[in-house]
């Protein structure tokens, strides 16, 4: 398998990974600090989640399809903020002394698969540490803006439903 048709799971493995952390909503935010968990109702995370995994498959598509360099490079990024975001889990959970939400996707599919995203990078496309260590890098500033990005799209969504409800009520 190459890295273009590896990337095709990857948002399989995000949306499973959403799921995990959508249908325990509760847990999730409790995770969070108080001032951001106010922040984090259900249908704006539910949102947010579907959006960056419909993203997701539409990157991981498109790079499959067009086989373009930066394209790849933006999939890869993604997989290894994924990645990062999956230590993350497991901080928490050693922190919290406690499983938490989404952990048990981070442990089962999130980190194999990103060992076999590095192993193919690697063995498969002659891919050097330094530049796999480069894109894991670029990882780490991902994970906040992707959040940002989707948190925002998310409550413009649900801003803009509770606006068109409230305004086909009036009428």
């Amino acid at each position: 398998m190459n890295i273009y048709e590896l990337g095709l799971l990857f948002p399989v493995i995000l949306g499973i990974h959403n799921a995990e952390e959508y249908f325990h909503h509760g847990d999730f935010i409790h995770t969070y600090p108080s001032r951001v968990a106010r922040f984090l109702s259900k249908q704006v995370i539910r949102t947010a989640m579907v959006l960056l995994t419909l993203t997701a498959a539409m990157v991981s598509v498109l790079a499959w399809g067009y086989r373009a360099s930066w394209l790849l490079d933006i999939s890869i990024v993604a997989d290894f903020a994924l990645m990062l975001n999956a230590f993350s889990h497991i901080g928490r959970s050693i922190r919290r002394r406690s499983l938490t939400p989404g952990l048990l996707s981070a442990v089962c599919l999130v980190l194999p698969y990103s060992a076999a995203v590095m192993a193919t990078l690697r063995l498969s496309e002659g891919m050097s540490w330094e530049e796999i260590a480069r894109l894991v890098a670029l990882g780490i500033p991902t994970i906040p803006l992707a959040v940002a990005i989707f948190l925002a799209l998310g409550y413009a969504l649900s801003f803009v439903k509770r606006f068109m409800a409230t305004r086909s009520s009036a009428t």
